[in-house]
């Protein structure tokens, strides 16, 4: 069931945003994710408020981690500006501190040079087909080539439900400034494809 419609509202920023970023706009993007999260906010508070439950409070923090992790996907991959990329994570690392996070939370290590660090955390982790492309970036960020390598395979062999899916998440690797330690290796270019 959906808040007064403004939930619904939410997601429909999300997908905008999505959408905007794959189709190569990332102001347009960062400007609809944007306001998804500042209208879930707004949406937690009353919520509070009104004593509606701890469950739907709950849910909508995890709807507006979502979006800052796709807001510093976005500053990453298609702003190509990190600091931006680490501030938007750390806004949803508060939020949710899950294993799926916690791979992301090794990724921005391994991209802030705290190779060490980022290794410690995955370690800790127990991976799943949902963290392979995660686990993969940072092995790589980390020049690991051989996890890394493992995880992008895993990947496309574990996690793809159509083939559309998985050409998409091909094409994205392809270009994914994470994974720019493996191109030119042939198994990268066996795996995502020339």
């Amino acid at each position: 069931r959906y808040v007064w419609g403004l939930e619904l509202a939410a997601e429909i920023e999300i997908a905008l945003g999505t959408t905007w970023g794959d189709g190569g706009d990332p102001v347009k993007a960062e400007t609809e994710l944007q306001r998804a999260v500042e209208r879930l906010e707004e949406l937690e508070e009353l919520v509070k408020e009104r004593k509606m439950g701890a469950g739907l409070v709950r849910r909508l923090e995890t709807m507006r981690s979502s979006a800052l992790v796709s807001l510093a996907v976005n500053a990453n991959v298609k702003q190509k500006d990190p600091a931006k990329a680490l501030a938007y994570f750390e806004r949803a690392w508060a939020l949710r501190q899950d294993e799926f996070m916690r791979v992301l939370r090794a990724c921005y290590s391994a991209r802030a040079g705290r190779a060490d660090e980022a290794r410690a955390i995955l370690r800790e982790v127990t991976p799943s087909p949902l963290s392979h492309y995660n686990m993969a970036c940072t092995y790589a960020l980390c020049g690991d080539v051989e996890p890394a390598l493992d995880f992008l395979r895993r990947e496309f062999e574990e996690n793809q439900v159509s083939p559309g899916a998985a050409a998409k998440q091909r094409a994205w690797a392809k270009t994914d400034p994470d994974l720019a330690s493996l191109r030119g290796d042939p198994r990268f270019e066996a795996i995502v494809g020339k």
